[in-house]
């Protein structure tokens, strides 16, 4: 355990919301291809479903996904983690999340794609901020918009970030530099 907690910041996960989408991930999941052409058809995929909202970012983060494998029937590439196996934790994960989450010291950072306010929120137990723009992957749809409100809640609450970790106010930019 930590002994001291600088900062928490949860990105779009919400008790409530995540507790009764469960019954709902196994559609979801079937929903998905089990495997693809290429790596460029599993990115459109991710655009076309929604999955991921911002192309640029899904160009990067989508290879890192799926898996190359050869066949009977040539090269196909499927998801390298099977979400199906982690469903047994599912709801352990988001039961009493809410009170862990407002009863910790550290300043804390909710960001959410577009959900109505919260009590907690308005009595200023954490900071929130909404990306009506994005989905549940804000960290791929909006990348320098999350990078921005991660500097500006760490400079708020005096956070200090060691300097081998320090965030990109562009990430997709830094993603795609070329390696010195």
């Amino acid at each position: 355990m930590l002994k001291k907690i600088f900062g928490l910041i949860v990105i779009d996960v919400v008790e409530g919301t995540a507790l009764e989408s469960l019954v709902h991930m196994q559609t979801v999941l079937m929903g998905r291809p089990a495997s693809f052409k290429s790596e460029a058809e599993a990115i459109k995929w991710s655009i076309a479903s929604h999955t991921i909202r911002n192309i640029e970012s899904a160009k990067i983060s989508v290879p890192s996904q799926i898996t190359k494998i050869k066949g009977k029937t040539g090269e196909r590439y499927i998801w390298r983690t099977n979400l199906s196996a982690s469903e047994k934790y599912w709801e352990e994960w988001y039961q009493g999340l809410s009170e862990k989450f407002l009863s910790t010291r550290a300043p804390k950072l909710l960001i959410i794609a577009n959900k109505p306010l919260t009590i907690g929120q308005m009595q200023g137990k954490f900071q929130m901020e909404i990306f009506p723009e994005c989905g549940h992957l804000m960290n791929e749809d909006a990348p320098e918009k999350l990078a921005v409100a991660l500097n500006e809640f760490f400079k708020r609450n005096k956070v200090f970030i060691p300097k081998r970790f320090v965030i990109p106010l562009r990430p997709t930019e830094h993603a795609t530099a070329p390696k010195k």
